[in-house]
């Protein structure tokens, strides 16, 4: 995979992440209101179960990503090196950040 398109699955991975950060967030506010009408509150408990562990996807596949792009990046040095060239990001060219 290229560092391109790694750099558009991680954009995807934080557009994940920050979609669910704020259905979990939104998810204990309903628990806590419910908990706190004393209302049945058992079926808002799974679902932010739920939304937890699909955050927690998201979080793992986005260091999935990371590791990838890092080693993408250390690839490209390295044959870019070799072939007595600067990496790609070294004059001006694309910053890869990890």
């Amino acid at each position: 995979m290229d560092c391109e398109v790694i750099l558009e699955h991680l954009a995807q991975a934080e557009r994940h992440i920050a979609a669910m950060d704020t259905r979990v967030a939104q998810q204990k506010m309903l628990v806590e209101r419910l908990d706190g009408d004393g209302a049945d509150s058992a079926t808002a408990k799974i679902l932010l179960l739920e939304y937890e562990h699909s955050l927690a996807l998201h979080r793992a596949d986005w260091e999935r990503l990371q590791g990838k792009l890092r080693n993408s990046s250390v690839l490209l040095q390295d044959r870019a090196s070799a072939a007595g060239s600067p990496a790609p990001w070294a004059a001006g060219g694309a910053n890869l950040q990890t």
